[in-house]
């Protein structure tokens, strides 16, 4: 599901833990680039060798990756060509590397992958969250005006509560 919030989570959990790596690479909008026939490969290769415009020898890439602990998040990716072109030819990584990879579509992952499926929030969750963005606040202030008519309506009939309703 598009916006429940996947590349929040793993642009958070790259900035917790990218230091901990000797190399790290954050590749956003993997469908997108590689539509645009980016090559995705370098871009990684240039993000974890701290090398731009560095052209590359497969080998001298599978040397290098499969000696350092490497992190790496794909964000976004929408096929398993896509996920193919990108992780296999890295492979293997060294010892304790760790690869990221945020979808829409799980079936592009092997059987032997581990999906953490990102839930939906729960309605109170989600109503937080709205206030949070629109208020800054967790609840939003009620108006005055709401306030002194519920205060009159306390001790009222329904029928006195349908005919408020109605002014309304």
């Amino acid at each position: 599901m598009g916006g429940i919030g996947k590349t929040t989570l793993a642009t958070v959990l790259y900035d917790k833990l990218s230091r901990e790596f000797e190399g790290h690479c954050l590749v956003a909008n993997v469908k997108e680039k590689s539509e645009k026939c980016e090559n995705l490969c370098e871009e990684i290769f240039s993000k974890l060798s701290k090398k731009r415009n560095h052209s590359f020898e497969a080998s001298e890439l599978h040397w290098l990756l499969q000696r350092k602990r490497v992190f790496i998040v794909l964000d976004d990716v929408a096929t398993q060509e896509q996920l193919e072109e990108v992780i296999y030819q890295f492979y293997p990584l060294g010892p304790g590397s760790r690869v990221i990879v945020t979808t829409r579509y799980k079936q592009i992952f092997k059987l032997d992958a581990e999906i953490y499926p990102v839930k939906k929030l729960s309605h109170h969750h989600s109503l937080e969250l709205c206030c949070l963005t629109a208020f800054e606040k967790k609840q939003p202030s009620i108006p005055l005006a709401l306030k002194v008519m519920g205060a009159s309506l306390r001790t009222k009939t329904k029928e006195v509560w349908e005919s408020q309703l109605n002014k309304l």
